[in-house]
C-alpha cells in the first residue's frame, strides 16, 4: 500500500453520498466586500447573475451588497470610492476584464495598480481576484456557496466553499457513531472540528476528552489510555482511570494519531471494533460506550516492512474522514477571522482597540500562512500590541512576480536622491513597491527617505498646506502623498493623530 491518504473532501462513502447541489455547496460567482471602513460591511456580497449580463459596475452608490442572511442590501457608500464606476466583465468561467474608473481613484488588481483595463483569471490567482479601491475598500471576486451551511453548534468561521463543505461533513458525521479521521496541516482547526462533531451529536451531554498521542510516553501508554487496577505495577496504590473511561458516554479525541505507540494500536483497534478495553491488572474486559475521533497533520506512515501504524486500525477510519482546508486555499475567510480575533483578543482588554487599514489587510492577504489560522491569530495579537507580525516570509509578489531575496538587494548607498523620488512617485509614495523597484529592503528605503533633504516628514508639512491639498483632492490619500511628497503610511498616521482623518 502506498504511503498516502486520499484527502479529497468530495470522495464520500456510499452511506454519505450526495452531490454538492443537494448538500447546498453548489458554488456561485460573487463579488465580496473583504475590507471596508465600516466593519459591518465586511462579508457582504453581490452574485454574478444572468440579469447582470456578466458585468458588474462598482461605484460609491451601486451595486447593492447583500448580507449573508439576505435580509437587506446596501451600496459601498464610502466617500473614498468614486462616483464613476469600475467595471468587472466576465469573459468566460474563470477570466475577467477589469477597467478602472474615469476618476482620480486608484484601483489595484491583485495588489498591482492599474491605469487601464487588465485581464485576470481566477485560475492564476488560486480562486480569488482582489480589487482595491482608493486604498480603503478591498473587494474579492471568488466562488461562494449558493447557501451557507449552518449547525446548532459551529466553531469554524468562514463563508468559503471549502469551510461549508467541512461543515456539511461535520453535520453528517455527527449524526452517526462512526469513528472520524480529521486531516490537515497544523493550525487548520482540527480540534475545533472535533468539538463541533461532539457538540452536534447525541453525545453532547457527555464529556469530550482530548489526548495528544505524541505526548504519551510509550511505557505509560496502556495505563494512560485504558487505566490500571490498584497493584497492577510497582507503585500502583490506587485504581487509575484511563482516557477511555473518562470519555464514557461521550467522545474521545486523539490528536496526532500517527504517533500512537505501536504497543497500544491493537488495543485501540479492539476498542473501536468490539467496544471493549483491557484495563491493566484486570482479567476481564470492560465494555465502553465511547465515540472516537482522531486527527493527524501528516499522512499516517503505512510503509511496507516495520509498520509504524496498523493498517487495520487505519482502515477502521477510512469510512469517515474530513480534510481541513489550509488558510491559503480559503483566503476569502481571512477578513471574518481577523474581525473575530480582534474582538475576542484578551490582550486588547489592556490596550486601545486597534484598527487595521486596507494596506495592512492586503499585506496579510498576500501572505501564504504556512501556520494557517493559528498563525493568523498570533499575527493579530502582535498587531494589537503595536508590533509588526513575525511572519516567516514576505509572500507578497513584486511587480516582477517574485520578491527580492537579501542576496538580490543592491547597496542603499548606490541609490541617488532623484532615483529614490522617482521610484516613490511611480509607487504612489508607498514604501514597499518603491523599495522593490529599487531592489533594496524596506528598512533601507525608510533610512534613505530620512536622509533625503528634499523629502519632508509629515509633521514638517504646514497645516494650511496640508488642508489645501486635502480640499483640492478630497478623499484621495495617494494624491495627497504625491503632491506633498510624503509617504502614504506616514501621512495617514499623522492625519489620524491630528484628527484630520477618521
Amino acid at each position: 500500500m502506498k504511503n498516502e491518504i486520499d484527502y479529497s473532501q468530495d470522495t464520500l462513502p456510499p452511506q454519505f453520498a450526495s452531490s454538492r447541489r443537494s448538500a447546498g455547496i453548489q458554488p456561485q460567482l460573487c463579488l465580496v466586500i473583504m475590507w471596508h471602513g465600516d466593519r459591518n460591511m465586511i462579508g457582504r456580497f453581490v452574485p454574478f447573475s444572468d440579469d447582470l449580463k456578466r458585468l458588474i459596475r462598482i461605484s460609491r452608490f451601486f451595486p447593492e451588497f447583500r448580507d449573508q442572511e439576505n435580509t437587506d442590501a446596501i451600496p459601498l457608500s464610502d466617500p473614498h470610492v468614486s462616483r464613476n464606476p469600475v467595471t468587472i466583465e466576465q469573459l468566460n468561467t474563470k477570466e475577467f476584464r477589469i477597467t478602472p474608473a474615469e476618476s482620480r481613484m486608484t484601483v489595484q488588481v491583485n495588489g498591482v495598480r492599474i491605469r487601464s483595463a487588465v485581464t485576470t483569471s481566477l485560475s492564476d490567482q488560486n480562486g480569488l481576484v482582489t480589487v482595491t479601491l482608493s486604498n480603503y475598500v478591498v473587494l474579492g471576486l471568488c466562488d461562494l456557496p449558493a447557501r451557507q451551511i449552518a449547525a446548532a453548534h459551529n466553531s469554524i468561521l468562514g463563508i468559503s466553499c471549502e469551510i461549508n463543505q467541512c461543515r456539511n461533513l461535520i453535520g453528517r458525521f455527527a449524526a452517526t457513531d462512526l469513528p472520524v479521521m480529521l486531516m490537515g496541516e497544523t493550525g487548520t482547526g482540527k480540534e475545533l472540528a472535533a468539538t463541533d462533531i461532539h457538540a452536534n451529536s447525541e453525545r453532547n451531554t457527555g464529556p469530550l476528552v482530548t489526548v495528544n498521542m505524541a505526548a504519551i510516553p510509550q511505557e505509560l501508554a496502556v495505563t494512560e489510555l485504558f487505566g490500571a487496577k490498584k497493584g497492577a505495577f510497582t507503585g500502583s496504590t490506587r485504581d487509575r482511570r484511563g482516557f477511555f473511561q473518562k470519555a464514557e458516554n461521550g467522545t474521545l479525541f486523539c490528536d496526532e494519531i500517527g504517533d500512537t505507540p505501536r504497543l497500544v494500536q491493537p488495543m485501540l483497534l479492539r476498542a473501536l471494533e468490539d467496544g471493549c478495553i483491557q484495563i491493566l491488572g484486570q482479567d476481564a474486559t470492560t465494555k465502553i460506550n465511547v465515540r472516537f475521533i482522531a486527527a493527524t497533520d501528516r499522512p499516517v506512515d503505512l510503509d511496507a516492512g516495520e509498520y509504524r501504524f496498523s493498517k487495520p486500525l487505519y482502515h477502521r477510519f477510512s469510512a469517515a474522514h474530513i480534510k481541513m482546508p489550509t488558510l491559503r486555499d480559503r483566503k476569502i475567510d481571512i477578513p471574518l477571522l481577523i474581525l473575530h480575533f480582534l474582538d475576542e483578543n484578551t490582550v486588547s482588554e489592556h490596550f486601545p482597540h486597534t484598527d487595521i487599514d486596507a494596506k495592512q489587510f492586503t499585506d496579510l492577504l498576500a501572505y501564504s500562512w504556512p501556520g494557517n489560522v493559528r498563525e493568523l491569530k498570533n499575527a493579530i495579537n502582535a498587531i494589537v500590541l503595536g508590533e509588526a507580525p513575525n511572519l516567516i516570509q514576505d509572500a507578497r509578489p513584486s511587480s516582477s512576480g517574485r520578491s527580492a531575496t537579501r542576496d538580490q538587494y543592491r547597496s542603499p548607498s548606490s541609490v541617488a536622491d532623484d532615483e529614490l523620488i522617482t521610484a516613490l512617485n511611480q509607487a504612489d509614495w508607498l514604501i514597499k513597491p518603491a523599495a522593490e523597484s529599487l531592489s533594496i529592503s524596506r528598512t533601507s528605503c525608510y533610512e534613505l527617505i530620512k536622509k533625503c533633504p528634499t523629502i519632508r516628514s509629515a509633521e514638517d508639512v504646514p497645516l494650511e498646506e496640508m488642508q489645501l491639498v486635502m480640499a483640492e483632492h478630497p478623499g484621495d490619500l495617494a494624491k495627497w502623498s504625491s503632491v506633498l511628497q510624503v509617504p502614504q503610511e506616514a501621512l495617514r498616521k499623522h492625519l489620524r493623530s491630528s484628527r484630520l482623518l477618521d
